[in-house]
């Protein structure tokens, strides 16, 4: 058992920085409530039970890419993350503050309006494309880099792609002249470059020759 005065010895270098978290934020919730038994909660029903309703103030600065997680959990914030948690509370930027009538009243309507950060973490953008100019390097049997054979100093795609953008990749490439084909007595026609051909309903009139001889072209043979 601690005698008093004696530090706490932690086992691991994970330990001491939950414990350094921990210590940072339960003096600074004891220090604007004035209740030196007071501590910090790190579970969404604890924390708005008993920090938000019980002393009507909220945690700010919490970055918005940390979940809120218990910090003993599976999932809980990378030591890095709680190394930023750190720095911000020691530095002011996360902090204690009292909350609204309208918070309490949100608060009690739903937890997720009363933790400090996000419950679930953000979602990735899509990245349906992975050839964003890579490649293996190539080793002689003596252990020495063998330079490419060709420059690769084209255009290069872009590693994300935005909503915008997917939406407009589903037109066919510019400057791409529509095709038409007949079969079986039916104009078709293939006009955004997908390879899908679509029925050609109203005036054919232009469509086609009618001398051109792949107007009788079967397509089955």
């Amino acid at each position: 058992m601690l005698s008093a005065g004696q530090p706490f010895i932690y086992a691991t270098n994970a330990g001491y920085v939950r414990g350094r978290l921990r210590t940072t934020l339960n003096k600074a919730l004891q220090q604007v409530t004035g209740d030196r038994r007071a501590k910090m909660r790190y579970t969404p029903e604890a924390f708005r039970k008993h920090v938000f309703l019980c002393y009507n103030v909220k945690l700010a600065g919490w970055p918005e890419n940390i979940p809120f997680r218990n910090l003993s959990s599976r999932d809980a914030p990378s030591i890095p993350d709680l190394w930023r948690l750190i720095h911000l509370a020691e530095s002011g930027v996360l902090y204690f503050t009292a909350v609204t009538r309208e918070e309490v009243d949100a608060a009690q309507l739903s937890v997720a309006n009363a933790v400090p950060g996000p419950l679930f973490p953000a979602p990735l953008p899509k990245v349906p494309r992975r050839d964003v100019g890579s490649r293996k390097p190539r080793f002689d049997g003596g252990g020495n880099f063998v330079a490419p054979r060709h420059e690769r100093n084209g255009p290069k795609s872009a590693a994300w792609i935005g909503e915008e953008v997917a939406d407009s990749e589903t037109v066919g490439p510019a400057g791409l002249r529509p095709i038409t084909m007949w079969k079986d007595g039916i104009c078709c026609i293939q006009d955004d470059g997908s390879g899908v051909w679509r029925e050609v309903t109203g005036d054919l009139s232009g469509m086609e020759d009618p001398e051109d001889p792949i107007r009788d072209w079967d397509c089955a043979v």
